[in-house]
């Protein structure tokens, strides 16, 4: 039930999130989308997805002994494009599937990731000694 009561308090603020933005009009919202380093219609979009849609990012990172925070300290756009990149994915649904599954590594998720790249040469670079 406990779940059920988390979606619908998700859906209620997603929602109280959309109306916000609507009320703010587009002169507002595009100084919030230049200040954030997106377009104004970028922005409506990431809105109307919702805040949640790139939770997976961090938990990859960290599957692969990344840590999120460390690369958002030093490389904030970087780690905001990733973020971006993430929330329009169409493969939400198998990356979280792969991630729920700790005990079976797979790389399979090189093939889907459109973040893969940039999550493999930051690994080389944490790999490197300083």
């Amino acid at each position: 039930m406990s779940s059920f009561v988390d979606r619908i308090r998700e859906w209620i603020a997603v929602r109280a999130a959309k109306e916000e933005l609507r009320r703010l009009g587009d002169q507002e919202a595009g100084r919030i989308a230049k200040d954030t380093g997106v377009g104004i219609s970028e922005l409506y979009q990431l809105n109307r997805l919702g805040h949640r849609t790139a939770d997976l990012l961090p938990r990859r990172l960290k599957s692969l002994g990344l840590d999120p925070r460390d690369i958002d300290n030093r490389r904030p756009a970087l780690m905001r494009d990733m973020q971006r990149v993430c929330t329009f994915c169409k493969r939400h649904g198998t990356c979280a599937r792969e991630l729920a599954r700790p005990l079976e590594p797979s790389e399979r998720w090189k093939t889907y990731c459109p973040n893969s790249a940039t999550i493999e040469a930051l690994a080389v670079d944490a790999a490197e000694p300083v």
